[in-house]
């Protein structure tokens, strides 16, 4: 951004450009907010013209063509607080907002650890903490080829998002045989459900019954982009790239957790809303 012209004493015009438009990546990272500001004086920023009362006046060109002209319209009381005339969308496919707008939920940027050590020995729930997203599952070094063997989920927390909104994937049948098992469109894998025990004599990877799938509270029902990654090839780590989560799983004919092959991970639905 380049401010080319500050006038300090007159009524204008002043001009910025805006460089690189269309480069930006990563969430929290690409949303440009144009605010304005009563820097002195005991006048407001709107005025009477033509007995009509308007606010300062913007136009913004892409290139040499107008892309928006339009009356910023600042509030009377806006006192030496900032008012945001409009919002640049920086990333790719770059767009521009009348008003301000806030970038919708994405993940965080650090992967933390859920412990679950003891919680996949027997028939229970291994879950993420609220509000955060299975991003990627460890498997303990001995190279045990038993549910028990997952000892760790790894999980990001969502930013931008009021909660989430949660159901319980049915996988009773669909993981008893080779395929994949999904959560629904727009949904992420937040925890899985054993039956059995490590101690019953009955290892099986179908004994993986159900996934907790979530999605931020009032988010989209759509995915970013997705891919399929492979998970188990060898002990320690299997995780999705930053900015994607686990949305399914798929298992071939091996009944131990070296057949589950690969995992669906997808980025979050890149939207914006109305701050």
């Amino acid at each position: 951004m380049v401010l080319d012209r500050d006038d300090v004493n007159g009524f204008g015009p002043e001009t910025t450009t805006f460089l690189n438009l269309g480069q930006c990546s990563g969430q929290g990272r690409c949303l440009i907010k144009f605010q304005i500001k009563k820097y002195s004086g005991r006048a407001n920023l709107d005025q009477a013209y033509n007995g009509k009362t308007t606010g300062p006046l913007i136009t913004v060109y892409k290139g040499d063509k107008v892309a928006l002209e339009f009356d910023s319209m600042p509030p009377a009381n806006i006192g030496r607080g900032l008012h945001t005339v409009f919002t640049l969308w920086a990333g790719s496919n770059p767009k521009l907002y009348k008003g301000e707008m806030k970038e919708g939920p994405y993940l965080d940027s650090s992967q933390k650890v859920a412990n679950w050590w003891g919680s996949l020995d027997s028939s229970q729930w291994s879950k993420v903490p609220s509000n955060s997203l299975l991003t990627g599952l460890y498997r303990h070094p001995s190279g045990s080829d038993r549910i028990s063997a997952i000892e760790e989920g790894r999980y990001r927390y969502l930013k931008n998002s009021p909660g989430t909104e949660c159901y319980n994937q049915n996988w009773w049948g669909s993981f008893d045989s080779a395929g994949w098992s999904f959560c629904n469109e727009g949904y992420f894998m937040a925890g899985l459900y054993r039956t059995g025990n490590m101690w019953d004599g009955q290892h099986g990877i179908y004994q993986l019954e159900e996934a907790l799938c979530c999605k931020p509270k009032g988010g989209s029902t759509k995915y970013g982009a997705c891919s399929e990654d492979a998970v188990f090839e060898r002990n320690g780590l299997s995780q999705c790239d930053s900015g994607k989560a686990l949305a399914g799983l798929y298992r071939s004919s091996d009944s131990g957790i070296s057949g589950i092959d690969k995992m669906k991970c997808c980025e979050l639905d890149e939207v914006l809303m109305a701050a």
